[in-house]
């Protein structure tokens, strides 16, 4: 497991209002680059193995988004998805700030 994905998602755990535990785990996937479960008491997010790190970046943040988005949504990348993903990138800029990109 990627150090740097693993605290970029401690820290996203930590500062987003999510109203369940959300775990992840990194294993090969052959359709999507990630996918979130919302079970019962808790969300696992599965981040496709074999991407680069920057595109599990990009997955970690966008399957983030999954678990603040409303559960009654119709569509699953609508409005309430997309503002999400807008606290998520927020939430992704400050972890930047605070570590000065030294990760």
């Amino acid at each position: 497991m990627d150090k740097r994905i693993d605290r970029l998602f401690r820290y996203l755990k930590k500062n987003l209002p999510i109203k369940m535990p959300v775990y992840y785990r990194i294993r090969p996937l052959k359709k999507y680059h990630g996918i979130t479960y919302n079970n019962e008491d808790h969300y696992l997010i599965i981040i496709d193995k074999n991407q680069n790190f920057y595109q599990k970046i990009e997955t970690v943040l966008h399957e983030m988004a999954h678990t603040l988005q409303r559960v009654n949504e119709k569509e699953e990348h609508g409005k309430s998805w997309g503002e999400a993903y807008g606290r998520v990138y927020r939430a992704w800029e400050q972890f930047n700030k605070e570590l000065d990109d030294k990760w």
